[in-house]
Formats: structure tokens, sequence, C-alpha cells
């Protein structure tokens, strides 16, 4: 073989590893790209999870509160959960999709927050309309502890 066939053989062996290194590049190029975008959304998830479990767990701290101090002040951020809660969730759905099993922990977590908001607010109501039914459970309950 001559010279410049073998000149002209490694030239191209060396072409087609280049070539098959680049292919290869480049799919680990998405999969790198995949994971990223899964984690960004992933990051996105978490991040409105805390924000809805944070305005959840205010709003019942504020519940709580208004109970304990009969001070209607705390129902303003009992209120203002009762708008953002609800929109909170919304786009939380927007963002795990629809068959999967986020979506069920999701839904069952709506329905609990939302039998919660039914009882808190007859609760509220109770309480405004019979003021005096919790001052008398309240201070017999006090009777009985320090007995």
């Amino acid at each position: 073989m001559k010279l410049s066939n073998q000149i002209l053989l490694a030239f191209t062996l060396i072409i087609l590893l280049s070539v098959a290194d680049s292919y290869t590049n480049y799919l680990l190029s998405k999969k790198v790209q995949l994971n990223s975008l899964f984690l960004a959304r992933s990051e996105e998830i978490i991040r409105n999870s805390n924000k809805t479990h944070k305005a959840i767990i205010e709003m019942q701290s504020a519940f709580r509160g208004y109970l304990l101090t009969d001070d209607k002040a705390f129902l303003n951020s009992y209120f203002k959960g009762l708008k953002n809660v609800p929109e909170l969730i919304k786009e939380q759905q927007l963002r795990i999709g629809t068959h999967n099993k986020q979506r069920i922990i999701l839904d069952s977590i709506r329905n609990m927050h939302n039998n919660w908001l039914e009882y808190s607010a007859q609760i509220i109501y109770s309480r405004e309309k019979v003021p005096g039914s919790y001052k008398n459970l309240f201070e017999n309950s006090l009777k009985k502890t320090r007995r």
C-alpha cells in the first residue's frame, strides 16, 4: 500500500472517529438538556408547593388566633388565604399535569382544604352569631384543667 493511501486512510479514520465523537456528544448534550428542563420544572413545582403550604398554614394560624382572641384582625390573613390558596392550587395543577400520582395527592390536599374551609366558615359564622357560647366553653375548659 502506498504511503499516500495510508495517509488518506488515516485521515478518513480520524474524521470518522471525530464524527462519531461529535454525534455522541450531541446525544449526551440532549440528555443533559432534558434533565435540566426536568430539574427546572421540579423546582417550580416545589417552589409553588411551598407557597401553597405556607398560605394554608397562615390561614389556619389566623383562624386559631381569631378563635383564641376574638380579634377580627386575625381574619385578614384567613380571608387573604381564601383568595390565594385556590389560585396556587390551580397553578400547581397546571404544572403537575393530569394523570399521575402527584395529581392524586394534590387533589386530596385540595379536598381536605375545602372540607376545612367549610368547617372553619361554620365556626366563624357561629362565633359571630353566638359569641357567649364560646366564652362559656373556653372558661369551663380552663376550670376543668385547673382542678
